[in-house]
């Protein structure tokens, strides 16, 4: 996929989960569909989160020298690049507690427009890196920073799946 095309649909894909917030109250957001879940609000602090304090990050490394520039995607790696996104099912991310609860709907609407802004500023800087470094990720292996770019995509819409599911069950309560 052309770095033109990977940043049309990250900025396409952020743009959605914006105008979804246009839908709920914070009540809403913070309603867990089961004592295990999160809720959607916990879905939208997780994306803000990962990519600004993960994947951000590992774009600056790969923008900042040629360390891992030799490495390959794992084959599970491949296949989701290949596929332009992860599987249609339930994946199971590393251990930890869940995320917290928004504090308001503007903090995610800020979150949001903060992480449009640096992704612009990253392609800028990823257009005039001289480097082709890779950093690692923990089951797709190495990738550089285009490829950086189009996971947090690929995040940003599995996670739709989940909202989906949270969407059922605050229509179900609603009653409509």
């Amino acid at each position: 996929m052309s770095p033109d095309l990977i940043f049309q649909s990250l900025h396409q894909t952020i743009t959605s989960w914006e105008k979804h917030l246009e839908h709920y109250s914070l009540e809403q957001l913070c309603m867990k569909p089961g004592k295990n879940s999160w809720s959607l609000g916990q879905v939208y602090i997780h994306l803000l989160d990962t990519v600004i304090d993960y994947n951000f990050p590992q774009i600056e490394i790969c923008i900042s020298g040629n360390r891992g520039a030799k490495g390959k995607k794992s084959e599970e790696g491949s296949g989701v690049f290949a596929a332009n996104g992860f599987p249609d099912k339930k994946l199971k991310g590393p251990p930890g507690k869940a995320p917290d609860q928004p504090e308001s709907i503007d903090q995610i609407k800020k979150g949001l427009k903060q992480v449009k802004k640096t992704l612009a500023i990253l392609k800028e800087k990823i257009i005039a890196s001289q480097y082709n470094g890779k950093t690692k990720h923990p089951g797709l292996r190495y990738l550089d920073a285009w490829e950086w770019m189009q996971f947090i995509d690929f995040h940003f819409r599995h996670h739709l799946r989940q909202k989906e599911t949270i969407d059922r069950y605050l229509k179900s309560i609603k009653g409509t």
